[in-house]
């Protein structure tokens, strides 16, 4: 049967229960072969995805450990998973937080953890919350160049936060090097 399976691994789905051995020489064949098994064992999903990550966007329901792995290899895989979980998405940003651009509704924990791992994820949030936000130029002012048209609430949270932590003379070289981040108007009300 094994032998068969191996020439003919579409056949796979024609079988009601097929042992764990069938799905696994299936698998071998082509990875992507996941797809036509009903129900495949966790070492079956297991082995697809280790033979090809992208594997895991034929399975139907994915075990959680296989999510796990290949998020640990590929964080950005986070995509194929259908509704990935809250410790799914937590998982995927803590490793890359520019996996949050996978990951449109994003709760603010999951944003949090993003920016956490790195201010950059700003950059790929979709529709950052405020209080995000405000969290990332409070860690660091510089974070206002990761968003792309900035709100004058945040150019000015952005200037007040600069102006605590520089000298004068540095803030105003700040203001200088990085005059196109900011409105014309919100600039003088700092000078």
């Amino acid at each position: 049967m094994q032998d068969w399976l191996k020439d003919h691994p579409y056949d796979i789905k024609l079988l009601k229960n097929p042992s764990e051995n069938a799905q696994k020489s299936v698998i071998q064949a082509n990875p992507m072969n996941i797809e036509d098994i009903q129900n495949p064992t966790k070492d079956v999903q297991l082995l697809a995805v280790q033979t090809d990550l992208k594997a895991l966007k034929y399975i139907k329901n994915p075990d959680d450990e296989v999510v796990t792995y290949v998020l640990s290899k590929n964080s950005d895989l986070i995509r194929m998973v259908k509704s990935p979980t809250l410790e799914q998405q937590l998982f995927a940003v803590r490793i890359d937080g520019s996996s949050i651009a996978f990951l449109p509704a994003a709760n603010l924990d999951v944003q949090k953890a993003a920016l956490d791992q790195s201010l950059e994820s700003l950059a790929y949030i979709l529709s950052p919350d405020d209080t995000m936000v405000e969290y990332a130029l409070r860690k660091d002012f510089n974070a206002i160049s990761y968003l792309p048209s900035p709100k004058t609430s945040y150019q000015r949270m952005a200037l007040r936060e600069a102006q605590k932590h520089l000298n004068k003379a540095d803030f105003k070289k700040y203001v200088a090097d990085n005059g196109l981040r900011f409105d014309v108007d919100v600039t003088q009300e700092f000078l």
